[in-house]
């Protein structure tokens, strides 16, 4: 009824269990009106698929969304500008020198489930604050790939390294605090929390709201009292890559992120993706079957074919390269 999934709510549940029968007792009420009481609102949270606390909550997200946005407004008006540039997180200020060493190292990655070798040596760098895109046909390992990688999946041969730091050995968690985060191809994002509630959940950092804001409009996103119950699926994608910048990884292996998206959103997010290393100095690995949207912000790919990998190497090099597109795009794609 009130929201046991919510800390302050199921608080302030408990508070009214015992507020009520000790009104009703100072008014004259026989207690039984108690359950009455009770039972209507017990019936509004089934009926109704919410709860008092969410109302509550519902109220104060309102009213607070109103004055963020009076505010904004004025700052907007007083200085000419919009509000993404009044919050605007600057650019890197120092290029990547040629010369860097790679923020990510892969090298004879092999993954083997009885007979079947889903990767075989598979190795890859990857250059701070670059985009490289993993594609290949369905099946051709880069699920496995992004799951060895990340420590969902311990049993692997090869090494990964993350600045010079070997991380083989490490656990999920222990990999995301040493900067080194993922998205998933399901929609992992729960539906009872806002926005900016996740957020906040996922990067276990102190974050100003204006900083939040901004990334949150910068990749497309939702203000950060909307409720994530109300949005769909491909918007939550979004929220879930915003959430994963905003922890401040060194790496982050996007698992198709646009999906759910339409072509003319997925090439939007590209444009925004792209801006993400210079802006948050974070290195991309984005494994993605929108070849539009792969041409769109990565500069170099690597491709696996059954495992191994097929090519790798500077964009328009890889796409035109003859073994690629005979097992990947087909040449009619190609053409087009």
């Amino acid at each position: 009824m009130s929201g046991a999934y919510l800390i302050d709510m199921a608080i302030f549940g408990g508070v009214l269990w015992v507020l009520v029968p000790e009104l009703l007792k100072k008014w004259g009420v026989p207690q039984d009106w108690g359950f009455v009481v009770f039972g209507l609102l017990g019936i509004q949270a089934l009926t109704s698929g919410s709860n008092l606390g969410e109302g509550i909550r519902g109220i104060f997200r309102a009213r607070t969304k109103k004055r963020k946005e009076a505010e904004s407004a004025l700052i907007a008006g007083d200085v000419g500008t919009s509000v993404l540039d009044v919050f605007a997180v600057p650019e890197a200020a120092e290029p990547v020198p040629a010369d860097a060493p790679p923020v990510l190292e892969v090298s004879g990655l092999g993954v083997q489930f009885g007979a079947l070798k889903a990767l075989d040596d598979v190795s890859l760098r990857v250059r701070p604050r670059s985009i490289m895109g993993l594609i290949g046909p369905n099946g051709a390992g880069k699920s496995t790939f992004v799951d060895a990688v990340s420590g969902f999946l311990p049993q692997h041969t090869g090494k990964v390294l993350l600045e010079g730091e070997d991380i083989t050995r490490k656990t999920p968690a222990a990999r995301a605090r040493h900067g080194l985060r993922r998205t998933f191809q399901q929609d992992r994002v729960p539906p009872q929390l806002t926005v900016e509630s996740y957020v906040r959940f996922v990067t276990r950092t102190r974050i100003d709201y204006d900083e939040l804001s901004d990334a949150l409009t910068f990749l497309g996103c939702p203000s950060p009292e909307e409720r994530l119950s109300n949005v769909d699926v491909g918007t939550r994608r979004l929220i879930e890559v915003a959430a994963a910048v905003l922890a401040g990884p060194k790496v982050l292996i996007l698992d198709e992120p646009a999906a759910g998206l339409s072509h003319e959103e997925h090439l939007l997010f590209g444009q925004r993706l792209s801006r993400i290393p210079s802006r948050f100095n974070t290195a991309i690995v984005i494994i993605e079957h929108d070849l539009d949207l792969v041409r769109t912000v990565c500069t170099e790919i690597t491709v696996l074919d059954f495992g191994r990998v097929l090519a790798q190497g500077p964009q328009q090099e890889v796409l035109d390269n003859p073994a690629v597109i005979a097992a990947y795009m087909g040449d009619a794609e190609m053409s087009s």
